[in-house]
């Protein structure tokens, strides 16, 4: 939920006996099970803007069915360009995270195939603390991050209507 949370550009809503607060999800997620949330506070909603070319694919564990790579990806697409792109990742690193680069990259471009395979080319390599375990290396996951990346969008890319 992590990677969808990032993409959707949601907001965790926060409640204390001290009040109420709102975190954007690219603030919420800090580090290794880190987040922006106090002792005292419990979620109480989760809210995004419905979105309708979003899509998920993952490279997961065969067990436990977690994420080794996971990626969502959020397209906004006006007349054939790619206005916006969100890709948020979990599974590969210590923490959820966008992918700003690739991001960037697509605001602009063509809805294309071609447009999301130049983007997602080499995709990990802004990713820092690749994580590495007996699943796989950091490597691996460094690598995966774009062939997910890829799928993630190409799905996304099919919902444009």
């Amino acid at each position: 939920f992590p990677a969808v949370m990032l993409a959707l550009d949601a907001e965790i809503h926060l409640k204390s006996a001290a009040g109420a607060r709102v975190v954007k999800a690219g603030d919420f997620f800090q580090g290794l099970f880190t987040v922006n949330m106090q002792p005292d506070e419990i979620i109480t909603t989760v809210r995004f803007a419905p979105v309708k070319a979003a899509a998920y694919d993952k490279l997961y564990q065969k067990a436990s069915h977690y994420a080794i790579v996971g990626v969502a990806a959020a397209l906004d697409v006006k007349d054939g360009k790619i206005q916006s792109a969100r890709i948020g990742l979990t599974g590969a690193s210590t923490h959820a995270t966008r992918l700003t680069r690739v991001e960037q990259a697509l605001a602009g471009q063509a809805a294309s195939k071609d447009a999301i395979e130049k983007a997602a080319q080499d995709a990990g390599a802004d990713v820092s603390d690749l994580n590495a375990d007996i699943h796989a290396s950091a490597e691996y996951r460094k690598a995966m991050v774009g062939v997910f990346v890829k799928r993630a969008l190409t799905k996304a890319l099919a919902r444009v209507s």
